[in-house]
């Protein structure tokens, strides 16, 4: 017998006493072998499942039935357990015949997307309940953490963001010529000037969530953000503070480091650049003087998983790990710090409308020009409607209104 019928088999053997791992059997089966049409009937497949999510709730094991119809099964079984309050993300590691590491994540009630609701070739058809991310990607490790507590429960059905960057005409202190490298902005004062106003602005607002800018927030900015949210006192809550992003020193290596704050001006994430600028725009070299990062960490909030990529973490197009690092993720929400121009915005809404196809994905864009001053705060929801406003988008995630 094949090697993969082998562990669809035995994903019908484990269903009932190991579910988070027959699911993550099932899944390889499906998504990474391709098994899912032969034979596949969307009536048939859906009487199966629901019979075969009986049997597992009677403790019996879960008959040979089509894959999909498996996969339906353990997902509803799963979602009757009792596995908790608040998001589920539990770390599954596969035994010998069956390698690698996954995570098992729960969506949020109601998730769909336009796959998941119409296209029954798709694992997302049959997967409604849960999402199974792969631990590492082309050499990318991919961890999942809790969301913050302001982002654990949905208290707040209506999340509220701003998203944009500046035009005080602050750059960055690039060096000369290509490659380009910085540590610091050229007028830190002023910058702060100006993110102190977005704040402000952004807490009256109600904002829960705000996204700054890829290279304009330097290491004193930063700081001064920290202890604005420390100290000020506010009426409404930040859940994330996405501070930017800038170059710096690391263990003898240059990085494009992200950070995110909560409320209190704790960092609960970092996110350092995975896929530097090299690029020849106008017959000009352009290069970023950093070396790229391989890790990605993922928040789990109530409503799925939240990532936050710097600029061609996200948009970039090609044979590199980047491309389909997303795809595999399956993120509910992206946050970007950005530095570019229409071309690069362009390009976060054509990836977002193939994530939002697959997996209902929103991305929040906080873009800023490199060389004048110009910005932009911009949503993705995957419709043929771009939200933009200059410099700053107020805004408000569209699944949260349900």
């Amino acid at each position: 017998m094949p090697p993969d019928q082998l562990s669809f088999k035995r994903a019908l053997r484990i269903a009932f006493d190991d579910p988070l791992r027959a699911l993550v059997l099932l899944w390889q089966h499906v998504h990474v072998q391709g098994n899912l049409e032969t034979g596949l009937n969307r009536p048939l497949c859906e009487r199966q499942a629901d019979e075969g999510r009986l049997a597992l709730e009677r403790g019996q094991t879960l008959p040979s039935i089509h894959p999909a119809a498996a996969l339906r099964a353990v997902d509803l079984y799963l979602a009757g357990l009792s596995l908790g309050h608040g998001p589920i993300a539990r770390k599954v590691v596969m035994s010998a015949g069956a390698e690698g590491t996954f995570w098992v994540i729960s969506r949020r009630t109601g998730w769909s997307s336009r796959i998941a609701e119409s296209q029954c070739g798709h694992p997302e058809y049959w997967l409604r309940h849960f999402q199974v991310v792969p631990a590492a990607h082309k050499g990318i490790t991919i961890s999942v953490r809790p969301a913050p507590r302001t982002l654990v429960k949905p208290s707040n059905k209506n999340l509220a963001f701003l998203a944009g960057g500046f035009l005080d005409g602050v750059l960055p202190d690039w060096n000369a010529t290509s490659p380009f490298r910085c540590q610091v902005l050229k007028d830190p004062t002023l910058r702060w000037s100006s993110v102190e106003a977005l704040l402000s602005s952004a807490a009256k607002a109600g904002a829960a969530i705000v996204v700054l800018p890829e290279l304009t927030v330097d290491a004193e900015v930063r700081e001064r953000i920290r202890t604005w949210l420390r100290e000020t006192t506010r009426e409404s809550q930040f859940a994330l503070v996405v501070a930017g992003s800038f170059h710096e020193d690391r263990g003898g290596a240059r990085r494009n480091v992200a950070y995110v704050f909560d409320d209190d001006g704790n960092e609960v994430l970092q996110h350092v650049k995975l896929r530097p600028m090299r690029a020849m725009p106008d017959e000009e070299w352009v290069e970023e003087d950093i070396e790229g990062g391989a890790l990605v960490s993922l928040m789990h909030a109530w409503f799925g998983l939240v990532g936050v990529a710097i600029c061609l973490d996200f948009c970039e197009c090609g044979n590199v790990p980047v491309t389909d690092l997303w795809r595999e993720t399956g993120p509910a929400l992206m946050l970007i710090p950005s530095m570019g121009t229409t071309p690069t915005n362009s390009a976060h809404r054509r990836k977002t409308e193939e994530l939002a196809r697959l997996h209902g994905t929103v991305a929040v864009v906080a873009s800023q020009h490199g060389q004048i001053a110009e910005a932009f705060g911009i949503l993705f929801d995957g419709s043929k409607t771009t939200h933009e406003d200059r410099p700053l988008l107020n805004g408000k995630l569209p699944w949260t209104h349900e």
